[in-house]
């Protein structure tokens, strides 16, 4: 709780955006299921328009509700959001079709997964994604 409170001074009483995200930041190090600190920490991402970090966050958070047991519905809205992100704002193909296909395998009859434009001219007419070079799995963050 001291940590969200340093980062409501920060960024509301110092106006210092990013000092407030490093203390959001260190919250989730802790709790990673804080659902205040995901949901400013997802707000200072958009507004920043820094869409990378927003989809290294929202991945962060599907694995851990995956891991909390999360109900499935819960974990697909967040699978889409994912999906719509990477393709739109980030252009990698490759990062949405998995997260489609993750999607399918929580929900096998989810008519966006079935529907997604991108999922389907790549799995349907079986054309290959484009490769991301030097891509890790996990964002880089979370492993300060």
């Amino acid at each position: 709780a001291a940590l969200l409170e340093l980062a409501t001074i920060a960024r509301e009483h110092l106006g210092d955006r990013d000092r407030a995200a490093e203390h959001l930041h260190r919250v989730l190090t802790v709790d990673p299921s804080n659902q205040e600190a995901l949901a400013r920490y997802h707000d200072h991402f958009r507004e920043r328009r820094d869409w990378r970090g927003l989809a290294d966050l929202t991945e962060f958070a599907i694995e851990n509700a995956r891991e909390a047991g999360e109900p499935a519905g819960q974990i697909v809205r967040q699978l889409e959001e994912l999906a719509q992100l990477v393709e739109l704002r980030l252009g990698d193909v490759e990062r949405a079709v998995n997260s489609w296909q993750r999607v399918q395998q929580l929900e096998p009859e989810n008519p966006r997964a079935r529907e997604a434009p991108r999922f389907r001219s790549v799995f349907v007419n079986g054309a290959r994604p484009p490769v991301a070079i030097g891509r890790t799995p996990w964002p880089a963050w979370r492993r300060q």
